[in-house]
């Protein structure tokens, strides 16, 4: 039998037609859907509960404590004041506010939120080296093989729940400690301009170091040493900082993320460059720049 007998005894079969594929499906998962994936996977690890769960309750411990050594620092400005400290309090416009109680609650409040940045930033550090660590960076860019686009996604998850998780954590710590602060007048509405300014400038600062440990993350691609990265940017190398001789050096020490942090959340205006909203400006930077690295070296190197 030739293939033309096969052909006439089977006139009626007709070549498969071609099945359309929309293009979404072609293209891999759209952004929205590589985003939903991102909080599924962040959420079903166990480590991330623990950590998030443990930076609210450092936060929490922390503003309770500080309201527990409210006294004793009363005791040591009076105590300096007697001495002759006075002259120079009433020339520190920062100390002076303090004085009056502006924004003692929210400092309080917020008193343990570098450890909650800490934690905070070790999962965006895992969302990113995590996956090179275990073989999932393959999968995910399977799924969708835009690099940029899985930056983007996971920035954006990263950017929600440490923002979330630090927001609630500084609300539950600032009326954790409103009865004791209400014993000497010091407590505050959270969204009175002067704390909801110090607590926005804390969350930012949380976000961007996250951002900055997504970057490391991606660059590194090694959790351990990403990790250990973002604590030498974030605090150590602000410390190593302060012993070094010389106006200069000072300068550029004031350029650090975390200092830039701390004058963002001044009570006063600074009388040099940078302001405080250059300052939160400046340290969000910092978090881009370390996103735009790692995502660099993401998008144009192969992943063993």
């Amino acid at each position: 039998m030739n293939t033309q007998t096969l052909d006439q005894a089977q006139p009626n079969q007709q070549a498969p037609k071609k099945q359309h594929i929309p293009q979404a499906q072609m293209s891999g998962s759209n952004l929205a859907r590589l985003i939903k994936a991102e909080f599924h996977k962040l959420f079903s690890l166990r480590s991330t509960w623990v950590l998030i769960g443990t930076s609210m309750l450092l936060m929490i411990g922390f503003a309770f404590l500080s309201v527990l050594s409210l006294e004793l620092m009363k005791n040591a400005l009076e105590a300096d004041m007697s001495n002759g400290g006075s002259a120079q309090m009433d020339a520190d416009p920062q100390m002076q506010a303090l004085l009056a109680g502006e924004g003692i609650h929210a400092a309080m409040g917020g008193s343990g939120y570098q450890l909650a940045l800490v934690l905070l930033g070790s999962i965006a550090v895992l969302a990113a080296a995590g996956e090179f660590n275990t073989g999932a960076i393959r999968s995910t860019l399977l799924a969708n093989p835009k690099r940029w686009q899985v930056v983007t996604a996971k920035t954006v998850v990263i950017t929600v729940v440490t923002g979330l998780t630090l927001f609630l954590g500084a609300l539950i710590s600032h009326y954790v400690i409103w009865p004791q602060l209400s014993e000497y007048d010091y407590a505050e509405s959270f969204f009175a301009p002067d704390q909801w300014w110090q607590y926005m400038v804390m969350i930012l600062f949380t976000i961007a170091a996250s951002w900055l440990g997504l970057g490391l993350g991606f660059l590194l691609r090694n959790s351990a040493g990403a990790i250990v990265a973002l604590l030498m940017i974030v605090m150590i190398l602000p410390i190593v900082w302060m012993f070094l001789p010389g106006e200069t050096m000072a300068t550029i020490g004031g350029y650090l993320p975390s200092n830039l942090a701390g004058t963002a959340m001044g009570l006063t205006e600074p009388d040099e460059f940078p302001s405080r909203a250059a300052a939160i400006g400046l340290f969000m930077g910092w978090g881009l720049l370390g996103l735009a690295a790692g995502g660099t070296r993401f998008a144009t190197t192969d992943v063993k």
